[in-house]
C-alpha cells in the first residue's frame, strides 16, 4: 500500500524494523434521545485494540450506531498477541458483516519490552474464549500497512474530523505520535480506557492492565495529547457492573450476534460482569450518558518500583500543567444498558 509521508520515511523503516511488520425493561424514550443525536452529531472512529472480549463489545457498538463510521481498526498486543487480535476483530466484522473496514496489523510488544508477564488470566489464550472454529475470519483482508503507518496517515486524511478511541496498550499510538509530533493536533478527540483514580492497580501493585502492558506508551500519549481526553478508569468500571443474570438474559434474542458475542465470552461469564471497553465508548458516543466527570493532568509512573505503571493524579496542582484528562466517575447505567442490548440485535 502506498504511503505518502515522504517526511517520516526513516522512521517508518525503524518502526518497521522494530516491531516485525509482517430482565425486560422498555428503552423508547432513550431510544429516541438516541436517534435525535444520532442527526447531530456524525463521528469518524479509528479503534486502537487488543480484542479481547470487552474490545469486542465496545467495537459492537460502534458498528450498530447509526452515525458512527468506523475508518479503520488497529491490532496492538495486549489481551492476546496481535496475529490472535487481528484474527478477532475480522471474526467480529464478519459476524456484523462489516469486513469492509479496514484492519491493520500493529506492534508485538511494548516499546522496551520489559514487562512481559502482566496479564489477567480469563481462562483463554486466545482472547476471544478459545472457540477458534466458531467463525472462520478471511485473513486476506487484513492490511499490509503497518498500525502505526495507518494511525497517522488516517489523522492527516481526516484532520479535525478523527475520534480516536484506545481500548488496548497505547503502544501503536504512542510510536503514531513519535512519528508525527503534529497528530494530537489533528485529532477531534481521544478516549482511553486504563488507570485508575486509587492508585490500585489489577495487574500490579499499582498498574492497571493497559497501562501496565506499556507503561512508556500511556506516558507518551498521556503527555502528547493537545486537549483533554476522556479516560475511563478500572475502579470506576467496576463501580459500573450488571449482573450475570442480566448478561444472560440479554444474549437470549438469539441472533447471530447474540450467539458470537456469548460464545467468545464463554460459560461462566464473570459474576458481576463488566463491559470495561464498552463502557470507554458509551462515554465518547453519549456524553448525556456522563454522569460526573473530574477535568486533571495526569501521567503515569516509569519508574521500576512498586508505583511503575501507576496513572499518577495531579489533583493539587503541584505540577503547574493544565489538565490533559476528563476522568468519567459516574456513568448512567439506562443507557448502558440500552446500548449493550442495541448492540446484538
Amino acid at each position: 500500500m502506498s504511503f505518502r509521508f515522504t517526511a517520516h520515511a526513516s522512521n517508518v523503516r525503524a518502526v518497521s524494523s522494530s516491531f516485525g511488520f509482517s430482565q425486560h425493561v422498555e428503552y423508547s424514550a432513550i431510544t429516541m434521545s438516541c436517534q435525535q443525536k444520532s442527526s447531530e452529531d456524525r463521528i469518524r472512529m479509528l479503534i486502537d485494540c487488543d480484542a479481547g472480549r470487552d474490545d469486542a463489545e465496545a467495537i459492537a457498538m460502534a458498528l450498530t450506531q447509526p452515525n458512527v463510521e468506523v475508518v479503520g481498526i488497529t491490532c496492538v498486543n495486549g489481551n492476546t498477541d496481535v496475529d490472535n487480535v487481528c484474527r478477532n476483530v475480522l471474526r467480529l466484522l464478519k459476524v456484523y458483516e462489516r469486513e469492509e473496514i479496514p484492519v491493520f496489523k500493529g506492534c508485538e510488544t511494548s516499546l522496551l519490552d520489559i514487562d512481559k508477564g502482566k496479564g489477567i488470566d480469563h481462562g483463554d489464550d486466545d482472547g476471544f474464549g478459545n472457540v477458534h472454529d466458531y467463525i472462520t475470519p478471511d485473513m486476506s483482508l487484513l492490511k499490509s500497512e503497518h498500525a502505526v503507518n495507518a494511525i497517522v496517515r488516517l489523522a492527516d486524511q481526516y484532520q479535525g474530523e478523527l475520534s480516536l478511541l484506545c481500548i488496548g496498550p497505547m503502544t501503536n499510538i504512542a510510536l503514531a505520535m513519535r512519528m508525527d509530533s503534529e497528530l494530537p493536533k489533528k485529532l477531534r478527540d481521544v478516549t482511553i480506557m486504563g488507570g485508575s483514580l486509587d492508585g490500585v492497580g489489577n495487574t500490579t501493585v499499582c498498574g492497571e492492565f493497559n497501562f501496565a502492558v506499556d507503561p512508556e506508551a500511556a506516558n507518551i500519549v498521556l503527555n502528547s495529547i493537545t486537549q483533554p481526553a476522556t479516560v475511563l478508569t478500572y475502579d470506576v468500571c467496576e463501580k459500573h457492573s450488571l449482573s450475570k443474570a442480566w448478561f444472560d438474559e440479554r444474549l437470549q434474542i438469539g441472533t447471530e450476534k447474540a450467539k458470537f458475542i456469548s460464545a467468545i465470552c464463554g460459560t461462566p461469564v464473570d459474576d458481576p460482569y463488566i463491559s470495561w471497553d464498552g463502557l470507554a465508548i458509551i462515554a465518547r458516543l453519549r456524553s448525556d450518558a456522563v454522569l460526573e466527570k473530574e477535568s486533571q493532568y495526569a501521567t503515569v509512573e516509569l519508574g521500576c518500583g512498586l508505583s511503575r505503571a501507576q496513572m499518577i493524579i495531579d489533583r493539587r496542582g503541584k505540577l503547574e500543567k493544565p489538565a490533559n484528562v476528563n476522568l468519567v466517575k459516574k456513568l448512567k447505567m439506562d443507557i448502558v444498558k440500552h446500548m449493550l442490548i442495541e448492540s446484538v440485535k
